[in-house]
């Protein structure tokens, strides 16, 4: 006999029996439907900063009826964007940025909680300005005051960005900015004074890309510093008679010119003489008289001595290469200042009769390739450094004519030998074909004593 208790127990089994069926059936039904996930990336090559990446997660799904899917797009593990739609889902990063590369993944899932995810997308992001460096045109030499001064922000961007003319340049002092957003790559600087001393970087820009230079220290040294000419006995009131000491001063220098002046700077000095203890040096009146009284000044030259020199002499055979160097000895102060320091910022300027050839700061050689005629003339160089200037001796470089002359020699007794002898062959020649023609008319002409006759006449006329 059938109980109750039994029949309940039956179709509760019965129950968990078709609950299981269907949830086996749903399941198998839904792995079905969502076959497999894709995440596409767009461009597929490796990024730039400031390049757009477009990330789609596509999901293939089975039948006629396409559900809500739930997408999801993660970076690192981490949700960077999601949806529910029932086609793809995209991300799009319009900049990509550093922090943008990383490691990506799609999954999507329906309502039920099915999930499934696609394979894993790296995306590299390299830099756009690969270096960046800021250069001074005397690099790290001091400078002077009143000296040009040229900045330069060099920026190597990243070869796989063809267009780089949106990048713009920022120049900075002491972190602060001097110059911002400009186009050119260069600051300049007309005249140096004090006050330009000091820490300097410049930024390249590129969208919202940004990169710094390293700190370059713009450092000035007074190359010409300013004299100072003091009197004894002191006010300048003096008797005829009395002994009378200028004294030009330059703390610490040694090696200096110094010039001396008498009412006009334009004249020839009065007096010179070198100051080799680094106390400055005199200019002394022994005897004073009324023919010194007047207003007087002195110079101190930064050069000792300036010499052009040739390196192939200054006869050069045409064709030849030439170097005009220009030989500076400087005077030498006490303080400890690197050789390299003390001339990195010598302008240098070439002449050839009268008129510039080259210019150049720190460089010192003039170069021609391949000598001709018309590079033949008087050179001249001169050595500046601020309102310091001196001229080097003249040269006169001059073409090598050797080898033409020789070549018009040998031509010319080319021409007396082959002269002779071309006039010579053209006059045998010219008999021969006489003779020929001679001997022709006399076989039409009838007689033996003719022909001998004609025999004897082309005799004489060979």
């Amino acid at each position: 006999m059938v109980t109750l208790k039994y029949l309940r127990d039956r179709i509760a089994a019965s129950l968990l029996v078709a609950m299981i069926l269907h949830s086996k059936l749903i399941s198998l039904l839904q792995a079905e439907l969502i076959s497999k996930v894709t995440l596409m990336a767009h461009p597929t090559n490796v990024l730039l900063e400031e390049d757009a990446l477009n990330l789609t997660c596509l999901a293939a799904v089975s039948g006629n009826h396409i559900p809500q899917l739930n997408y999801s797009i993660l970076k690192d593990d981490h949700i960077a964007a999601s949806a529910t739609q029932s086609q793809a889902c995209s991300l799009l990063i319009a900049n990509v940025a550093k922090a943008d590369a990383g490691l990506y993944r799609c999954s999507v899932s329906e309502p039920t909680g099915l999930l499934m995810q696609s394979e894993i997308v790296a995306v590299t992001v390299e830099d756009l300005f690969q270096e960046v460096v800021l250069m001074l045109m005397y690099r790290q030499a001091l400078v002077m005051e009143k000296e040009p001064q040229t900045l330069t922000c060099v920026v190597t961007v990243n070869p796989l960005r063809k267009d780089k003319s949106d990048v713009t340049y920022t120049f900075l002092k002491q972190q602060q900015p001097i110059v911002e957003g400009s186009r050119s790559p260069v600051f300049r600087i007309v005249s140096t004074e004090r006050s330009d001393a000091g820490q300097y970087t410049c930024a390249a820009q590129f969208g919202s890309v940004v990169r710094y230079s390293r700190e370059v220290t713009l450092r000035l040294y007074d190359n010409v510093p300013k004299a100072s000419l003091t009197v004894e006995p002191p006010g300048g009131a003096v008797y005829t008679g009395d002994t009378i000491v200028l004294k030009c001063e330059l703390d610490q220098f040694v090696g200096w010119r110094y010039y001396w002046y008498k009412d006009r700077k334009d004249t020839y000095p009065v007096h010179q003489n070198w100051g080799s203890r680094g106390d400055g040096a005199s200019y002394r009146v022994w005897r004073a008289a009324p023919t010194h009284t007047g207003l007087y000044w002195c110079r101190a030259d930064l050069f000792a001595s300036v010499t052009l020199t040739a390196s192939s002499g200054t006869v050069v055979k045409e064709g030849r290469a030439l170097n005009l160097t220009c030989e500076v000895q400087l005077s030498v102060s006490q303080k400890d200042v690197p050789q390299d320091m003390r001339t990195a910022g010598m302008l240098f300027t070439f002449l050839k009769d009268g008129g510039v050839v080259a210019r150049s700061y720190g460089w010192s050689t003039y170069s021609i390739s391949r000598m001709l005629s018309t590079n033949a003339g008087v050179y001249v160089c001169i050595a500046s450094s601020g309102s310091a200037s001196k001229h080097s001796q003249e040269i006169v470089i001059s073409l090598d004519n050797s080898t033409v002359m020789l070549a018009a020699g040998v031509g010319t007794v080319l021409t007396v030998l082959v002269a002779p002898f071309a006039f010579l062959v053209k006059s045998l020649w010219s008999r021969v074909m006489q003779h020929r023609a001679t001997r022709q008319e006399s076989e039409q002409t009838s007689g033996h004593g003719s022909g001998r006759m004609n025999e004897k006449l082309r005799c004489e006329a060979l």
